[in-house]
């Protein structure tokens, strides 16, 4: 599982923005082509969170689709990907595909990472 890291993470960075207030809510931003699992994600952040300013935190999960772009004409486009589909075979048929320009050189540019995008302190 390797959203360990990720939750400690997380949790270090709320706590140094929180210094001694509590935290409510967390809302991350998770990539879709992140490999990220919310749930694990979660799970791990509520055991690391005991005992600390955000240990009543909730977490909130905001997707960020993936988003391509050419890099021969600079044209971009955002992949909706299903969440009950795996990300891989799905985006490989669009790079395979290419851009309307004709050019098969296409780079994510967006979908990749995890952050916070807001943080609830009382």
């Amino acid at each position: 599982m390797h959203e360990e890291p990720y939750a400690q993470s997380i949790l270090d960075m709320a706590i140094e923005k929180a210094g001694d207030r509590s935290i409510t809510e967390i809302v991350l931003e998770v990539g879709r082509f992140s490999a990220i699992d919310p749930k694990s994600l979660e799970m791990f952040f509520v055991c690391l969170s005991k005992g600390t300013v955000a240990q009543k935190a909730s977490l909130i999960f905001e997707i960020v689709p993936v988003t391509l772009e050419c890099k021969m004409c600079h044209k971009t486009k955002t992949i909706d990907i299903p969440q009950d589909r795996p990300v891989q075979p799905f985006l490989a048929s669009h790079f395979r595909d290419g851009c309307s320009c004709g050019s098969k050189k296409l780079t994510v540019t967006q979908g990749l990472g995890i952050e916070i995008a807001t943080l609830k302190i009382e």
